[in-house]
């Protein structure tokens, strides 16, 4: 889910690089599995394009 766009092409690029990432760990409470939710920032620099 993208929070905040920036504009469609640089969204669709986050979420391709968070499709590639090695398959995350959940995190563990009392020994087993919760959902969290987590906020992963991906900055853009685009002055030079």
């Amino acid at each position: 889910m993208v929070v905040k766009s920036l504009q469609y092409d640089c969204d669709q690029a986050a979420l391709t690089l968070i499709h590639y990432m090695p398959e995350w760990k959940p995190a563990i409470k009392s020994g087993k599995p919760v959902s969290v939710r987590y906020y992963l920032e991906i900055p853009f620099d685009y002055r030079n394009h």
